[in-house]
């Protein structure tokens, strides 16, 4: 991935390392976005339309929302229905990801 980065986006590469480390910039600089686990965790349930209370099960056999939120979003054949979206949006790059983020902090 790194490799990718400095042949094709070099000027992300620092974007991509923090994004690795999820962190947003350097500890000094104290960026949080503010989002907590349970906010993860709704999101992950209005995402796949399942209860709150089924993705905490599911969390705690599999310990990774990532793995929960994969398992369930099988089930939802069209996100963008859910949230009402009815035009393609622009893919998503790594800096709108992190300036988002770096927005919310």
């Amino acid at each position: 991935m790194f490799r990718s980065a400095i042949v094709l986006k070099p000027e992300e590469l620092t974007q991509l390392f923090y994004f690795f480390l999820t962190k947003l910039g350097p500890e000094y600089e104290a960026l949080e976005t503010g989002i907590g686990p349970e906010l993860l965790n709704k999101a992950v349930s209005k995402a796949t339309g399942k209860d709150l209370k089924s993705i905490r099960a599911e969390l705690k056999k599999t310990g990774d929302l990532g793995d929960v939120a994969m398992k369930s979003k099988k089930s939802v054949k069209d996100l963008s229905s859910m949230f009402g979206a009815k035009k393609k949006e622009a893919p998503l790059t790594l800096k709108k990801v992190m300036d988002t983020f770096m927005t919310l902090s």
